[in-house]
């Protein structure tokens, strides 16, 4: 409140901006990320319970867009006021990531005005809603949680998506058991996008469970843990399950590499998601015959990259092939530019002789969309976060750690995935939260 009435009682802008407590721009970044986070939870409620409930999702992105810029805004005047941003050459070596961020968010701008600036290209076909704006407001989302320094209100986010994400959980896994069958598309578009969504909560739980402390923390985050998995065996989307398991060996590698040696604390995880396995074989024949499809269709699979997909059986892996290759042909069209955003869907489902609109692998799609240096560039941002990390890593905290492994998670399955306006978010934010910065907490102490 103190802070408060020092903003109001300035007598000008500049000392108004002056005044702003560091405690504002966290708040800021925690709402907005937290509103974000809860609209899953939201569409529940107003799907299952309360038709009257609002559900916001399809704007939250632009209201992020517009506020989080503005504060953003406000943030970086104040640094310049008291002259704590450093020279632009410093600067640039820094907060390489953030440079890049913002070189990718121009060059996308710039392919938009050079493609044309018309509704599908600015907010993004109404399907996904990721024209300009959407994939704007993801950047806002990564620099209101790396500007944000306090650890306290971070773990408080992590905690509510363990928790949300954990209803949701249990619905499906509830209504799985108790029926035999359930709405795979639950409160999402489609069944893969809640893929993308179970990913992240697993992610999360299990690197909870190797940052807690103490044990009954443990127990709860893998209780969690072993909730999400089995719920993503009975969602069923195989590339989530394959970038899991990847995931689960990055976050050991990475942990690891943090902490100066192998930590066996980041096995259990591992262990926990493999009874998830057991027990959903053990306690359904219709898991276990999906299992076992999974496994033959790696075979057939490997069989197509080997052989050739005319050899193979058609497969999920297989049809990858074909969008694949059909993206690599959009790409050769217009390399440096690119062609706007969604703006080959037509084409791609006409191509594909099917219902997929994209690629399915982020980084190809945003070499369609915006040209191969947007794509370049937003790589290597995403590297240079990691870099970061690794020339702090004897620095990081634990919210730290947690943002830089759950997010690879997302990493991994955007090879063989597609974005969306509900999940693409998550990435953005945990890699705001595993951006090092000084947090709060270690500067009182």
């Amino acid at each position: 409140m103190n802070a408060l009435k020092k903003v109001m009682k300035s007598k000008s802008i500049e000392d108004a901006i002056r005044n702003l407590p560091d405690g504002f721009f966290n708040l800021v970044s925690f709402g907005l990320s937290l509103l974000f986070m809860l609209n899953p939870l939201f569409v529940l409620i107003n799907t299952k319970l309360l038709p009257w409930f609002p559900d916001c999702r399809e704007s939250i992105n632009l209201s992020a867009l517009s506020v989080g810029a503005a504060v953003l805004l406000l943030f970086f005047a104040k640094k310049l006021l008291f002259k704590q941003i450093p020279s632009v050459k410093d600067f640039i070596r820094e907060h390489t990531a953030i440079v890049l961020f913002g070189v990718f968010a121009l060059i996308m701008v710039i392919s938009t005005a050079v493609n044309g600036f018309t509704e599908l290209s600015v907010f993004g076909f109404f399907y996904r809603r990721e024209g300009l704006c959407g994939y704007l407001s993801y950047i806002v989302y990564f620099l209101l949680l790396a500007i944000n320094n306090s650890d306290r209100l971070k773990k408080a986010w992590i905690y509510i998506f363990v928790g949300t994400s954990a209803v949701l959980e249990i619905y499906t896994v509830a209504e799985f058991y108790a029926a035999g069958s359930y709405d795979r598309d639950f409160v999402f578009h489609q069944y893969n996008h809640y893929g993308y969504y179970l990913l992240m909560s697993l992610a999360v739980s299990a690197m909870l469970v190797i940052t807690s402390k103490k044990l009954w923390q443990k127990l709860v985050f893998s209780a969690s843990l072993f909730l999400g998995s089995l719920a993503l065996i009975i969602n069923d989307t195989f590339g989530c399950q394959l970038a899991a398991i990847a995931g689960l060996a990055a976050a050991c590698a990475i942990y690891s590499v943090a902490k100066g040696k192998f930590k066996p604390v980041t096995l259990v995880p591992v262990l926990v998601f493999a009874l998830a396995f057991g027990f959903a074989a053990a306690s359904s024949q219709t898991l276990s015959n999906g299992i076992l499809k999974n496994g033959s269709q790696i075979e057939n699979d490997m069989g197509a990259l080997t052989e050739g997909k005319e050899n193979a059986s058609y497969s999920t892996g297989v049809s990858r092939m074909i969008l694949w290759e059909n993206g690599i042909r959009y790409i050769s069209e217009a390399p440096l530019i690119g062609t706007g955003a969604d703006a080959t869907a037509g084409r791609m489902m006409v191509d594909s002789d099917g219902d997929n609109d994209r690629c399915h692998c982020e980084y190809m799609n945003y070499a369609i969309c915006y040209g191969i240096p947007a794509a370049l560039i937003y790589i290597a941002a995403v590297f240079a976060v990691y870099l970061r990390g690794l020339k702090y890593r004897k620095k990081l905290t634990d919210v730290q750690l947690i943002g830089l492994c759950s997010a690879m998670f997302y990493l991994i399955s955007a090879v063989i995935g597609n974005s969306m306006y509900y999940t693409a978010p998550f990435l953005f934010i945990l890699l705001g939260m595993g951006y090092y910065g000084k947090s709060e907490e270690k500067t009182l102490k």
